[in-house]
């Protein structure tokens, strides 16, 4: 029983033993009749009560340009497309202690130096895109793991954060901040960086089209520690439901 439940309970029993204790016979024989109003109230307010819960039910996400076709599902509406475009998808959590969490769908990322400025020497295969990153005294990485997503789709994944040391590459940033990722296509030119104190965990999987081979990169996001605790265990489920486009194979 919910509080309000509880209340309304509270208030017609009380009014009700009072009248029955200085009323007359008539008045104490509307209890029983008062009780049992009571009891089919409260079961319907627990009933809407669980329906409204119930109404807060889980949404689908579509690409409609970046990997056309691909969906998941979101725990509620407060998960939203940020942005759909030729080099990126993009979801934005608007509520509760992961609020503005962005969740970054890639292909082919290069890596980068501060500025952005493409490496080309590191490839963009999973394994050296992870190595890069291990390596690169900018950023604190944990070991890599294994975990699936897209319902099965086995992924490298690393947990980073820019380190304290790490130059300022933005003036206004509070503290160390750089970029150290760009996508860039026919149709699009990017670059992504984050800064001290805001945890990303990436995720490196190979995907295949017809012949190309592509590396998809999802990176999650936050604003700080609270931020990437509360927003993981969501997160998780958002990538397990991921259904890629027929065109797409994976491995």
């Amino acid at each position: 029983m919910n509080r309000t439940a509880r209340t309304i309970l509270a208030l017609l029993l009380g009014g009700a033993l009072t009248t029955a204790f200085l009323g007359t016979r008539r008045e104490r024989a509307r209890l029983g009749a008062v009780v049992a109003l009571v009891v089919v109230l409260t079961a319907a307010w627990s009933e809407t009560a669980t329906a409204t819960r119930s109404t807060r039910v889980s949404v689908e996400r579509t690409a409609h340009v970046f990997m056309r076709g691909m969906t998941m599902t979101v725990p509620d509406d407060s998960w939203q497309v940020h942005e759909d475009h030729y080099g990126e998808f993009n979801l934005q959590e608007h509520t509760g202690p992961a609020k503005d969490t962005h969740l970054h769908f890639w292909l082919d990322p290069y890596a980068a130096a501060t500025h952005g400025v493409i490496l080309p020497n590191v490839k963009r295969t999973p394994a050296a895109l992870v190595a890069w990153l291990r390596h690169d005294p900018r950023f604190v990485v944990t070991p890599p793991v294994r975990r699936r997503i897209a319902g099965g789709l086995v992924a490298l994944s690393v947990d980073l954060d820019v380190a304290k040391t790490a130059p300022k590459e933005d003036p206004s940033c509070p503290a160390a901040c750089v970029t150290y990722l760009v996508g860039k296509g026919a149709r699009y030119h990017f670059e992504y960086g984050t800064g001290f104190d805001n945890p990303n965990r990436f995720y490196f999987a190979n995907l295949h089209s017809g012949d190309a081979r592509h590396t998809l990169v999802v990176a999650v996001d936050t604003l700080s520690p609270a931020a990437f605790a509360a927003a993981i265990p969501a997160v998780e489920r958002i990538l397990a439901s991921v259904r890629l486009p027929a065109t797409i194979t994976t491995g």
